[in-house]
């Protein structure tokens, strides 16, 4: 954890510290990505005069947008500032003193105007963003923090994706006694079904799904209605067979711990399909639910896959051991050095 000071002082010339700033770059999406925050003063035109804390924030280049709330921390929670930052803007957002809740929401596909109606910290907590908006290179991330907007004091904001990663590390195929022993699975392709459509950024948890794309099956339509269709599917760039092979294969998707598998909460998927002995077949499997509840938000899957025999003919129902047999690493993504850039 990295920590960035904050200091409100009467006076002006604090703002001369603005222009040394810290940066922070992220050199890869797969990060937990730490944003300097600098409170400093400015005047603000009041009558009486009086003195505000400005929020000073340097984007890192995964940044194309920031969204920034401060919120009153009592009851009822109302709006105290907002403010949308970009890459192009004098990264500052007022906030008046006082103890404030601050969510900053960075990469949302929203238009700031869109933003109108949030007035109160419970009203942003049920907002929601589309997977259908994300993009692996400027993903959705998100922070919350409490802090006395005055005094003295350090903090760190850690903004962090929604998205999380399965990976398809190796494939391979042992079919030693079947009768089609020796074949290969042809024209195999990859990917991930009953995939939570909607996600709050800012959930406590994520036991419930209220919308699906890929739902039970390879759907074209949903795929075609991203922005990043790679996200959910890939074929594989050769024939699997007896051989191991590391495709490597990264898809993402939102955070799925719905505790039953049902029609109402249906749990991710990687879908193996492919041609084998003259038919079509499918090898669905579930992600994390052996020993874990799973997918969390902001993780990697690794998947080791060697498949034993013929899969389903349903997309939606997951084979076990017996068909396939998936070796799987659930981890946090590793925080990659940050670089801090004099401005």
């Amino acid at each position: 954890m990295v920590r960035f000071p904050y200091k409100a002082a009467k006076g002006r010339n604090s703002i001369d510290s603005l222009g040394r700033s810290p940066a922070l770059l992220n050199s890869f999406f797969r990060c937990r990505l730490l944003a300097a925050i600098t409170v400093i003063p400015a005047l603000l035109c009041c009558d009486p005069p009086r003195t505000a804390p400005w929020l000073a924030l340097r984007s890192p280049a995964a940044y194309e947008s920031l969204d920034v709330f401060f919120f009153r921390s009592d009851a009822l929670g109302r709006l105290d500032s907002y403010q949308r930052l970009s890459g192009s803007d004098s990264p500052l957002a007022v906030s008046t003193r006082g103890r404030r809740r601050m969510l900053v929401l960075a990469n949302s596909e929203r238009d700031r105007y869109e933003w109108s109606a949030i007035n109160s910290y419970e009203g942003m907590k049920d907002i929601t963003v589309s997977l259908r908006d994300e993009s692996p290179l400027h993903p959705v991330m998100s922070a919350e923090t409490e802090l006395d907007t005055g005094g003295e004091g350090s903090f760190a904001l850690e903004l962090e994706p929604l998205l999380s990663e399965i990976v398809l590390e190796s494939v391979s195929c042992d079919f030693t006694g079947k009768t089609y022993e020796g074949l290969s699975i042809e024209a195999p392709c990859a990917y991930l079904t009953n995939v939570s459509d909607r996600c709050s950024p800012f959930a406590d948890s994520f036991r419930t799904v209220s919308s699906t794309v890929n739902t039970g099956a390879l759907n074209p339509e949903d795929l075609a209605g991203m922005l990043s269709p790679s996200m959910l599917y890939a074929d594989l760039p050769e024939p699997i067979t007896s051989s191991v092979s590391t495709p490597f294969l990264r898809f993402y998707c939102y955070p799925n711990q719905c505790p039953r598998d049902d029609f109402g909460s249906p749990w991710t998927r990687l879908v193996l399909e492919g041609f084998l002995d003259g038919e079509t077949w499918y090898w669905p499997l579930d992600i994390n639910r052996r020993d874990g509840d799973g997918i969390a938000r902001n993780r990697t899957y690794r998947l080791n896959v060697t498949i034993m025999r013929k899969g389903v003919k349903d997309p939606d129902t997951a084979v076990g051991g017996e068909i396939a047999r998936v070796s799987m690493v659930p981890q946090e993504w590793q925080e990659m050095d940050n670089v801090t850039l004099d401005l």
